[in-house]
């Protein structure tokens, strides 16, 4: 089974490219506490926090996830499963000072945006970060990631995986 380390070195060509085209977002493991310069994604109208991270699912895949802000593992998604896998150790995604993270709302057939915010999960490059649409009470908003060759954005919402076909997704708001 491979070790985090391992898997994050396969994708490290990915992450250096998105530094080298101006991008400053990064996965800062989360080891010794929830690093100052984590993004926090706020839910338009909710009580909640949220975080993006990332880490190993049981089967050894890197997965991409959310947790609340004041969790402690990170709840991870997949078609896989209709449950949430946890990771006690993970990666958090961080921003720089100045920097912002947007959203873009997406439907069907549009092009994605050239600064959409991939996922780099195992089997997919068609993974991004994004948000649920409430319309009209059929889904819960929340953040997830986009798988787009479904058109849809996967939640850990309390331990259960919901999906969603009404979705924005999170850009890199240069």
């Amino acid at each position: 089974m491979p070790t985090m380390n391992t898997v994050l070195a396969s994708v490290c060509f990915v992450l250096v490219g998105l530094v080298n085209s101006g991008w400053t977002l990064q996965w800062e493991s989360a080891d010794q506490g929830i690093p100052r310069n984590t993004y926090i994604h706020d839910v338009f109208g909710g009580p909640e926090s949220f975080y993006f991270c990332r880490g190993m699912d049981a089967t050894g895949h890197l997965r991409t996830g959310t947790m609340s802000k004041g969790q402690t593992a990170c709840g991870l998604v997949g078609y896989e499963s209709n449950i949430a896998n946890y990771a006690n150790s993970f990666e958090v995604l961080t921003i720089s000072p100045g920097d912002k993270i947007g959203s873009k709302y997406h439907s069907r057939g549009d092009p994605i945006p050239q600064n959409a915010i991939p996922c780099m999960d195992f089997g997919t490059n068609q993974c991004f970060l994004g948000e649920s649409v409430y319309n009209d009470g059929l889904c819960v908003e929340m953040p997830g990631k986009v798988y787009v060759d479904r058109e849809r954005v996967l939640m850990n919402y309390k331990g259960q995986m919901k999906t969603c076909g009404s979705f924005f997704i999170m850009i890199n708001d240069i």
